[in-house]
């Protein structure tokens, strides 16, 4: 009898020891990924119970908040062209965007005691989130809207300075107010509203790349400022492979500053083969190409190309005046032009500037920091008079305002076949002491100088004026 009670006991002990490993294991190393899994009822029902923080603009306008409803909670978005960018919240969707990058913060969760939150989710008790306080100039954000219209396309407007993001737009996009109703249809558009294209989205730079390509021949003293080029016939030969060019308005001869302002790819395919790949891709590198964003947003990473298309001279030369291989995002060239303005220093992107609580104290306060050296103060000064001669008797005068001198420069990136190149505009202003710099990038619209040019124009305008 008693031999028969010890095996029950054992075979009890063994089934308590299965029970405790199977609950260690679903609540300890599986917890954490139930816990994410958008079915998940646990979850859904702990996150219709928090009023999430609100989403600011950098003058208190409230981009996004949270009701409290009979039902939980439901978010609300005040501005839905700034969705690729403030992303989205939803129970069932999940979450993007600044949503996403600062979750913690907007659910109250970042340094939230274990003891409170334990009662308050016993208890079914609402918990209150943090406010973000965003660096975006809703006045700007708004021109750059209405200037982009209805065409596809990009654009980035940062304080050079400090890195701050004043305006980011990307169209289409799509409205987060009705994001359930509306999901399959948004996720299944063709032109991918759901896609910021001023983050993720990448592009052959075209003319544009030749702030880098000059930058990085001054820096490497491949050239000088002072160097005549002459190009009579408009064509060139590398390695059988033809570049032609007809950028230069019947002007032969011509100093390196207007060789930049008139665009001319010959000139560039050649201080690209001076410097060889190695150097033109470090010189890249020194702006972040290759390299993560510095922002918390998913993102996507510019590159000048493969090692073998930089290391075979076509591939090297047409990569200099910003064809080939090369795809870049519109914040990268933001970046471009903000370090340019800013003595060769490329900020790190402030997207937020501060989170507070509902007092309105200040919780967490992100100041402005420096990302990187991309070139010497010298250099960048260099540039930045070669932009400035680009916006004043070259192709980039389309993009000066009346009155105020600019720096810039055009880009129309060839795509192949039957399409329309993409229209590029990067620039600064003023040109002394530069306020905001910014990229423009409209898909398959025609001429950088025709198309990008005058929307920059006119967002110099509004943030300067």
């Amino acid at each position: 009898m008693n031999r028969a009670f010890r095996n029950v006991g054992r075979v009890m002990l063994a089934l308590f020891a299965l029970l405790a490993m199977s609950a260690t294991y679903w609540s300890v190393w599986r917890g954490p990924s139930l816990t994410k899994r958008p079915d998940n009822p646990r979850r859904l029902n702990q996150e219709l119970h928090i009023a999430r923080g609100r989403i600011l603009s950098s003058n208190g306008a409230a981009l996004a908040w949270t009701e409290m409803g009979a039902e939980g909670a439901v978010r609300h978005y005040s501005y839905p062209a700034l969705a690729p960018l403030v992303g989205y919240w939803s129970p069932r969707q999940g979450v993007s965007g600044l949503e996403e990058a600062y979750n913690d913060q907007l659910r109250g969760m970042a340094g939230r005691d274990s003891w409170s939150a334990a009662v308050e989710d016993l208890l079914h008790k609402p918990h209150q989130g943090h406010d973000l306080i965003t660096a975006l100039d809703m006045n700007l954000q708004k021109a750059a809207d209405q200037a982009l219209g209805n065409r596809r396309g990009a654009i980035v407007i940062l304080d050079p300075n400090t890195g701050d993001l004043l305006a980011s737009v990307s169209h289409p996009y799509y409205d987060p107010n009705h994001l359930t109703d509306d999901w399959e249809q948004i996720r299944d558009d063709p032109d991918h509203p759901l896609l910021n294209r001023a983050t993720q989205g990448l592009y052959p730079p075209g003319s544009v790349l030749k702030t880098v390509t000059l930058a990085t021949a001054l820096a490497d003293n491949v050239t000088r400022s002072s160097e005549v080029f002459t190009d009579a016939t408009g064509l060139f030969i590398v390695e059988g492979f033809p570049i032609h060019d007809n950028n230069h308005p019947g002007i032969s001869t011509f100093d390196l500053p207007h060789a930049f302002g008139y665009s001319c790819n010959i000139v560039f395919a050649q201080l690209g083969l001076r410097l060889g790949p190695q150097r033109f891709k470090q010189g890249a590198e020194n702006f972040g190409f290759g390299q993560a964003l510095p922002l918390p947003l998913e993102s996507a990473t510019s590159s000048v190309g493969r090692d073998v298309a930089l290391f075979e001279q076509p591939g090297l030369a047409t990569a200099a005046f910003g064809q080939g291989e090369v795809l870049v995002t519109p914040m990268q060239m933001a970046l471009v032009a903000a370090a340019i303005a800013n003595g060769g220093l490329v900020p790190r992107v402030r997207l937020v500037r501060e989170v507070r609580d509902t007092d309105g104290s200040v919780l967490q306060q992100i100041r402005p920091q420096t990302w990187r050296r991309a070139v010497s103060g010298a250099v960048a000064q260099e540039v930045r008079e070669a932009m400035i001669v680009a916006a004043s008797d070259g192709w980039a005068r389309t993009g000066t305002p009346p009155g105020i001198a600019i720096g810039g420069k055009t880009g129309t990136a060839q795509v192949g076949g039957t399409a329309l190149p993409h229209a590029w505009f990067i620039g600064f202003a003023p040109a002394i002491h530069p306020q905001i710099a910014l990229a423009v990038l409209v898909e398959n619209s025609g001429q950088g100088g025709a198309i990008a040019a005058p929307i920059a124009r006119r967002l110099f305008e509004a943030a300067l004026r």
